[in-house]
């Protein structure tokens, strides 16, 4: 064996040990390293590969020679996937530029042997090395390199295990679908295209992460007081109904699910007792979902592609990262290649999905405890509108509906309730919260024509990049380290999708109506829905605005805003003034342009139509003036964009600055109403004092550049509290957020 020198030096927190071995003549060459320090080390070893004398006696005869070699020109980094489990390798070693090599000596045990005519770097694969893939960087320095700091080429061995039987077997067939690549400019439910990233060697690795599954369950609460009773569930629960749809507190980022009303075919038991005294019910099951993705940290960045190279298919990797390969050759890094490319393959790659499906029941009943007989006939039947494009946060539900061409769906709901022929107040309430995968798993008793075999179209919830928790796509160039390759995939995919999208145009969600109306005296409702008529004659759901933090009474965080109270006027009520808005699309309703506060005559003499009731409704005295919200449909040479979001702005007592204290859903602050980013995109991260301050949001007024008591909520009188002037203020901006909008059915 050759001789060697060791130099070692503690440079920060691990050593550097260089060894250089000079080789011998006649003899075998053998050089045999041991990872040193449990791998943590870096071995750098240095061969003089000049060259051996002829009369070696002895010459290597390789088992198995790789299909590249160490003396070729670099071009950048160089990729190469072997398979050392199935014996040594051999890689050549041409001719005198390779002056010596750097790896980390945690896999391979290596030697330096002479053939017939090249030398070689023989690997062999470690015994303790699990059979798993791993990656192996070798950097290279040329023979005219004097310094271990000298530049390097780097190589990397991409090394798989070729399993005789797949690791993934007990994997749903659904659940393959991850690593396969689907294209972004149509349905991305259809069937994926090509597997680029190797299911059975990601699966049940620590490269990916799978959700425990837990049982489902239930919870059943009963009392006589309907609002306390409800209101202690959602906060059990986790669950708000502040906004359109119910919010997930417990998830790292709040996470909104589709809201979904239903008609019932009622029947009812008529009775002539005229008790009214009730007990109240509300039932929550939950069957939770089955979460397959990559780790985080490997699918939510583009600069270190190295994470993915261990688990590429050859498809993948000589498409993608082999130049000189003739099916990366058909595709050439221009538009129209690019273009091909994407047609054949796709554009993204999914690393993940939500499967098993999760739906969440709450069904909540009142029934009168004196009736001998409780009636147990409702059947809900759903219908749904998607308010987002497919693959963004769409759930399944909305899935079911686009994959399977229907626009309805029907499900027992085995509840009861009583009415009396007096025609007391009695309701009941159905909501279902649906998302996950495939419906044989999460929900029997849908349509039988989803089944195991389609399940392909039923891998679900995709979320843009940045979003860890549901990003569960990545674009083709994140499998790249061919820079040529990768800027090509990048420079063109947007304009790709652009031009080639198959999706339907996402209908825009806008402000259908806003207004005030009275509610009881209590000082603040606790957030809930209502069904109002609109401007239009339809009916629709309203979600009150919830005063948040921003507001002058603490105590009143988290309740609907009432604007009656004093912090705002001194004048006594007998009512609460509650403010209301709905939502629904462009073209299904008419688009609102300009608001303000104003009188009715004044503003039908100015175009606004005015909606709910004024503001003297519920004092107990005249002393304001009875302004209404007053809303203009049509545009004019300022206002030109629909209402998409409105709130209520509030002057401050000292400082003249005017506090946005509460906004509609989809721009409002995430629960439990603190700052989150979604409030200042839409209503600014501070306050302002006029529209010369540029804030983000347009003020409801007369002259935006004159704000005056005139225009605001009570009027030019002398009974607002600290001259705490109430404006309205809103936006055009798109909702950015994920708002699951429901219709009101008859």
């Amino acid at each position: 064996m050759g001789t060697g020198d060791r130099i070692g030096s503690w440079g920060g927190e691990l050593p550097t040990l260089l060894y250089r071995v000079t080789p011998l003549s006649k003899k075998k060459i053998i050089m045999r390293t041991k990872s040193l320090f449990l791998g943590l080390l870096t071995l750098v070893a240095s061969a003089f590969l000049a060259g051996c004398s002829d009369d070696d006696t002895e010459v290597y005869v390789p088992q198995r020679v790789a299909e590249f070699n160490l003396s070729d020109e670099s071009g950048g980094n160089r990729l190469f996937i072997i398979h050392p489990w199935e014996g040594e390798i051999a890689i050549p070693v041409h001719d005198d530029r390779i002056r010596d090599f750097e790896f980390s000596g945690k896999y391979f045990d290596w030697e330096m042997r002479q053939g017939a005519e090249s030398r070689f770097l023989v690997l062999n694969l470690k015994k303790e090395v699990e059979l798993k893939p791993f990656l192996e960087k070798v950097a290279l320095r040329g023979i005219a390199s004097k310094s271990g700091e000298a530049a390097t080429d780097t190589l990397f061995l991409v090394s798989q295990p070729k399993l005789e039987s797949s690791v993934a077997d007990d994997a749903p067939s659904y659940m393959h679908n991850v690593g396969k690549t689907v294209n972004a400019s149509g349905d991305i439910f259809a069937t994926p295209k090509e597997p680029f990233l190797d299911f059975d060697l990601i699966y049940g690795t620590k490269a990916f992460v799978k959700t425990p599954q837990s049982e489902s369950w239930g919870r059943e609460r009963s009392g006589v007081d309907y609002e306390e009773l409800v209101d202690n569930m959602w906060q059990e629960l986790g669950i708000s109904v502040s906004g359109l749809g119910f919010t997930n507190q417990g998830a790292p980022t709040p996470t909104r699910s589709k809201l979904f009303s239903g008609s019932f075919n009622e029947r009812f038991q008529h009775n002539r007792t005229s008790s009214n005294r009730f007990e109240y019910h509300v039932d929550v099951h939950v069957k939770p979902m089955v979460e397959l993705h990559m780790a985080t940290a490997i699918y939510t960045t583009d600069n270190d592609p190295d994470v993915f190279l261990p688990y590429l298919t050859a498809t993948a990797q000589f498409l993608l990262n082999v130049s000189h390969d003739d099916l990366y050759k058909r595709y050439p890094n221009t538009k129209e290649g690019i273009y091909d490319l994407y047609d054949t393959y796709g554009t993204h790659v999914l690393v993940g999905g939500v499967f098993g499906g999760s739906y969440t029941y709450i069904y909540s009943r009142k029934e009168n405890m004196y009736y001998d007989e409780t009636v147990l006939a409702a059947e809900a039947e759903l219908s749904a509108k998607s308010a987002s494009p497919a693959g963004e946060n769409e759930n399944w539900l909305q899935t079911y509906y686009r994959v399977m061409g229907t626009h309805g769906g029907k499900i027992g709901a085995g509840g009861g309730y009583t009415k009396s022929e007096l025609n007391e107040h009695m309701s009941e309430e159905s909501i279902m919260i649906i998302t996950g995968g495939n419906a044989s798993v999460d929900f029997e008793s849908w349509d039988n024509s989803i089944a195991d075999e389609n399940s392909n179209l039923h891998l679900v919830r995709y979320g843009p990049k940045g979003d860890s928790t549901n990003c569960f796509m990545i674009p083709l160039y994140y499998l790249t380290k061919d820079s040529a390759r990768k800027n090509a995939l990048k420079e063109h995919l947007n304009a790709y999708v652009e031009e080639h999208s198959k999706l339907e145009k996402e209908p825009k969600l806008i402000v259908a109506d806003f207004m005030m109306r009275t509610g009881k005296d209590d000082h603040g409702d606790p957030a809930g829905q209502r069904v109002f008529t609109g401007p239009d004659g339809k009916k629709r759901i309203y979600s009150p605005l919830v005063l948040n933090t921003k507001g002058p009474d603490k105590s009143q965080i988290g309740k609907m805003l009432d604007t009656s109270a004093h912090q705002y006027l001194d004048v006594g009520d007998y009512a609460d003034q509650l403010w209301w808005v709905a939502f629904d699309f462009e073209g299904e309703c008419r688009p609102i342009y300009h608001m303000r506060f104003m009188k009715e005559d004044d503003a039908r003499q100015h175009g606004f139509e005015p909606r709910g009731q004024d503001a003297e409704s519920g004092m107990e005295w005249e002393a304001i003036d009875n302004h209404f919200v007053s809303l203009r449909f049509t545009t004019d040479d300022t206002h030109k964009e629909p209402i998409t979001g409105v709130g209520i702005a509030r002057k401050g007592k000292s400082d003249d600055k005017y506090y946005v204290i509460a906004t509609s859903p989809g721009t409002d602050m995430t629960l439990p109403y603190s700052i989150d980013t979604q409030f200042p995109a839409y209503w600014g991260s501070v306050e302002y004092k006029s529209k010369e301050e540029n804030p983000p949001y347009r003020f409801g007024v007369d002259q935006e550049d004159d704000l005056n008591e005139g225009d605001s909520w009570f009027g030019r009188n002398k009974a607002t509290n600290h001259k705490q002037w109430i404006f309205p203020v809103y936006t055009t901006k798109d909702l950015e957020w994920p708002i699951r909008f429901t219709k009101a059915t008859d």
